[in-house]
């Protein structure tokens, strides 16, 4: 188990070293990792992966994909 500094250090450190090696063009935060995983699965399947009663808390908070419609004639 690591403390909040603990997992900071380690996660600054491997961040560095995948900048340097450019195995990323960017760094990104841990709650990008949720944020991006919510975004690439059906709704109702990202539901049930962050645990939301909702479908719309969902939408609001993690959806950074548009939402295909149908449109109407």
């Amino acid at each position: 188990m690591y403390t909040g500094d603990g997992f900071h250090s380690i996660w600054h450190n491997w961040m560095v070293k995948a900048l340097d090696k450019e195995l990323l063009s960017e760094r990104f935060q841990e709650r990008d990792i949720r944020k991006n995983t919510a975004s690439e699965v059906e709704l109702e399947h990202t539901q049930l992966l962050l645990g939301h009663d909702s479908v719309k808390t969902t939408i609001r908070n993690y959806r950074l994909l548009p939402i295909k419609v149908k449109l109407s004639k």
